[in-house]
């Protein structure tokens, strides 16, 4: 009996998985070369900055932290080095004076609306060449996983784009 072609074989969830990992890597690496003014930025800054931009008014850091499932170590670190930067600024809460408040500064809004909205919507267009058919495969298996995901107590939803683009 013969074996199948390797191309005919059934993939595994470790060969999934390991193509989604590869399709993911690249797609980051495809979004961050469209945000040429600041190289370092990482997903993690990025997210944090159109996070602030979406919400439009300062946030607690602990709650956005809390919201966007950052651990307080990790907002420090980032909004270190974005107060730096000159993107993002800190600020006591007016009533609560356990609460750090964190917004946008105006280079910051205007980093989020002329390259990380650009950067966004150039990633998207890239998956926009797929045909429709395969857009909508693509989401419904997304969404499977999600699904599989959640049914192991793992949120996969990215709260502050509430369930849509936050770059529309």
């Amino acid at each position: 009996m013969n074996e199948p072609a390797a191309e005919d074989a059934a993939p595994s969830g470790l060969d999934v998985m390991a193509e989604f990992i590869a399709v993911s890597k690249g797609l980051k690496q495809w979004s961050r070369s469209r945000v040429e003014r600041y190289p370092r930025m990482t997903i993690g800054r990025a997210g944090l900055l159109v996070g602030l931009y979406k919400h439009g008014a300062p946030i607690g850091m602990a709650q956005f932290g809390a919201v966007n499932d950052l651990s307080k170590r990790s907002m420090t670190v980032i909004v270190d080095g974005l107060v730096r930067e000159g993107l993002v600024r800190r600020s006591p809460h007016p009533s609560d004076g356990r609460v750090t408040l964190v917004e946008l500064t105006a280079e910051g809004e205007e980093l989020v609306t002329t390259e990380l909205i650009p950067a966004h919507a150039e990633t998207a267009a890239l998956l926009d060449e797929l045909s429709l058919d395969e857009r909508q495969k693509f989401i419904r298996v997304l969404g499977r996983v999600s699904e599989l995901l959640e049914e192991r107590d793992v949120r996969v939803s990215l709260p502050f784009l509430d369930g849509k683009s936050a770059l529309t």
